[in-house]
């Protein structure tokens, strides 16, 4: 049997090693030069930067165990340091009572604990109605004072919409609110420690160069540069047009697993191979785009005073700010220190169509109002790089992705598509691994579709951090 995959991510790469593991000879298309996706790392001059602050969140130690192997141990325990930059001041993220005590002193900080507590004790006794929003979810659980100042900016500028227009399920899989026991414990100091994550030495590109290599020892043929511009069921497996429109090429698969956008796949599809009702809702599926400015500076006493830094207020023009240093020396230099700005916006809207250059001038003019980045006379803008589609604006109980779901159950096992785009799902890292992994299992028929969108449903991991102080 052969397994056709599309796309050369942590995803695709995961589904090409387990489909080979299984028996099965596999052929991955990857439409970039080089595999990796968004778990790719780039180097500038001394520095390595990765697209975004991606680390192993360990939901799965299997998971961690497995790159463990393949990187020959060189993979570090790191324990994130997450801040959001509020009214002039750093706090940690995700909400932590006594910190937010500590930074807005106990005028500052009445009211919203009041509100807070109000809303714990009330939200118990209500019982486990379901929240109708992300908004609603918060407020039960923060008291809009806290939901406003921790959520609400946060969450509109980083995704476009406001937390009204999400799912509560947003919230669950990525906004860890304590109880009031643990609340209590903050205040006292006796908080448990921030979960432990792990990174590679030398940036997260290095985990999809490790299966890349285990893919091709095992056989597997990765073509690199060629993208799949059209496909098609026939009655014994599946025709990919690859290469580029005018001079494409057909290869036929017995299954294909799909792990690049949804929409795209299913609008390539040819000869009928996907009902109008499904191609109608396609085109309904949205995306948030992403552009990174990486900058550096010889400034030694430029510290970001957490690994992580979110910006919520429109007074920067970037939603968040990590240094890949803080996860390891080895993506610092010896005399420059680098931070990746993340400005995120929406295909084609006025950010998106601003220039490179003018971006990254807002960046650096705008970073110089912040003290931990240093003098803005003295950062240098290293690269900027453009995702069009970053992540899926995703609601997996929006009538446009039930249709699409539909589809795919009862197309599977012919035709899979998994991952955070392959899904339309919001995932990390891990859980990314898992569906490929799961998506290869299904295509040789030990699994569904359903079983690789329930990782992604399945509430895995929160952010979790602390600010140094």
């Amino acid at each position: 049997m052969l397994v056709g995959i599309i796309g050369g991510g942590l995803c695709g790469l995961a589904a090409a090693r387990r489909a080979l593991e299984l028996g099965a000879d596999v052929e991955l298309f990857e439409r970039e030069a080089s595999t990796g996706g968004m778990a790719s790392s780039l180097r500038a001059g001394e520095l390595t930067f990765d697209l975004g602050p991606h680390t192993l969140y360990a939901g799965n130690p299997a998971i961690v165990r497995d790159i463990r192997g393949l990187l020959g141990g060189r993979l570090r325990e790191v324990t994130p340091e997450r801040g959001i930059w509020r009214q002039s001041r750093l706090y940690q993220f995700p909400f932590h009572l006594g910190d937010f005590v500590r930074t807005s002193g106990l005028r500052g900080a009445g009211l919203p604990l009041l509100r807070y507590v109000t809303a714990r004790v009330t939200d118990r006794l209500n019982g486990p109605a379901e929240p109708s929003s992300l908004e609603e979810w918060a407020v039960r659980r923060f008291g809009r004072p806290l939901y406003e100042f921790y959520v609400r900016d946060h969450v509109t500028k980083n995704v476009g919409l406001s937390p009204t227009a999400l799912p509560a399920l947003w919230g669950r899989q990525r906004i860890r609110i304590p109880d009031l026991t643990e609340a209590a414990a903050q205040l006292m100091g006796r908080a448990a420690p921030p979960r432990v994550s792990y990174y590679p030495e030398h940036g997260i590109g290095r985990i999809p160069d490790a299966l890349t290599t285990a893919v091709t020892r095992r056989g597997g043929r990765i073509s690199t540069g060629t993208p799949v511009v059209g496909w098609a069921r026939t009655p014994d497996g599946i025709e990919l047009d690859t290469g580029t429109a005018a001079r494409a090429r057909v290869r036929k698969a017995d299954v294909v697993v799909n792990t690049g956008p949804l929409d795209s796949f299913l609008l390539r599809a040819r000869n009928d191979s996907v009902p109008p009702e499904v191609t109608e809702a396609a085109r309904r599926l949205t995306y948030r785009s992403t552009v990174f400015v990486y900058v550096s500076t010889d400034d030694r006493r430029a510290q970001m005073p957490c690994d992580l830094c979110y910006f919520p207020e429109p007074a920067q023009i970037f939603s968040r700010v990590y240094s890949p240093a803080g996860y390891s020396e080895h993506c610092g230099g010896p005399s420059r220190t680098g931070f990746c700005f993340e400005i995120h916006c929406d295909p084609d809207d006025a950010l998106w169509k601003e220039t490179d250059d003018a971006l990254a001038r807002r960046t650096v003019a705008e970073a110089g109002t912040v003290p931990f980045f240093g003098f803005p006379d003295r950062l240098r803008v290293e690269a900027v790089v453009r995702v069009r589609r970053h992540y899926p604006l995703a609601d997996p109980s929006s009538d446009a992705l039930r249709t699409v779901d539909r589809f795919l159950d009862s197309s599977a096992p012919r035709v899979i598509s998994a991952g955070r785009l392959g899904s339309h799902r919001y995932v990390n890292m891990d859980s990314a691994m898992l569906m490929g992994t799961a998506a290869a299992e299904a295509a040789l028929g030990s699994g569904t579709a359903a079983d690789i969108r329930r990782i992604a449903d399945t509430p895995q991991f929160v952010e979790t951090g602390r600010a140094r102080r």
